[in-house]
């Protein structure tokens, strides 16, 4: 199945952006979700699962420092637990799902 992302003219791979980001002990859980991008098409946005006493800046700073400009999370959203679908796995649907849940209890 084809998970790639279009980001302007990059294809991008959530997977590979979510290994880079867990590298950061203030993540236990990192879920990449596409968004709508006026000039680029999608643009990247972040649900984690933070460890303790974490804040937003401290994980945007890490992707500045270590994502492309073109990947780096137009938002990140904090999450309590892993979005799983019906049957119980991770799927991208339970991750759109919580996605969309998170962004309108706010």
């Amino acid at each position: 199945k084809d998970d790639l992302i279009k980001v302007g003219d990059h294809r991008v791979n959530p997977r590979e952006i979510e290994k880079e980001i867990e590298m950061n002990n203030e993540v236990s859980g990192v879920f990449v979700v596409p968004v709508s991008h006026e000039l680029m098409g999608n643009a990247i946005s972040l649900m984690v699962i933070p460890n303790q006493e974490t804040d937003v800046d401290k994980i945007f700073a890490f992707c500045r420092k270590n994502l492309p400009g073109y990947l780096y999370p137009r938002e990140i959203l904090f999450i309590d637990h892993l979005p799983l679908s019906e049957n119980g796995k991770i799927s991208n649907r339970s991750i759109i799902e919580e996605y969309q849940h998170v962004k309108a209890s706010m």
